[in-house]
């Protein structure tokens, strides 16, 4: 799995993330509620831009992600899951560096599988 990671801190972007390998999730399996979703798409808002210069009022410790909204695809499902199925195209507002989402973040939904 590949993520963009801001490694240092600096002025211009370019200057501050790497592309880079990160390890796989230790649990492939979502807990209670959760969905896991292959990312297809990830936006990088005014507030990640602010993070990579050390401008924000929250601070992250180095390395870190970025992402914001992102879509993709539903591989894995946890339990009590019930309006979400796998093949699902999803929408969120917002991810974490784990990319397990909440069922209740989920903003949009349609099969691919049709």
């Amino acid at each position: 799995m590949q993520a963009v990671q801001c490694v240092r801190y600096a002025s211009a972007a370019r200057d501050a993330v790497e592309i880079r390998q990160v390890p796989s999730l230790k649990h492939k399996r979502p807990r209670k509620g959760m969905v896991l979703v292959e990312v297809l798409a990830c936006g990088v808002d005014f507030v990640q831009t602010l993070l990579v210069q050390n401008k924000y009022q929250m601070k992250l410790p180095l390395p870190f992600t970025l992402g914001g909204e992102a879509t993709g695809v539903v591989i894995a499902i946890g339990p009590q899951v019930r309006d979400i199925n796998v093949g699902d195209l999803v929408s969120t507002r917002r991810t974490t560096n784990t990319l397990l989402i909440n069922t209740t973040h989920a903003l949009r939904r349609r099969s691919i599988n049709h």
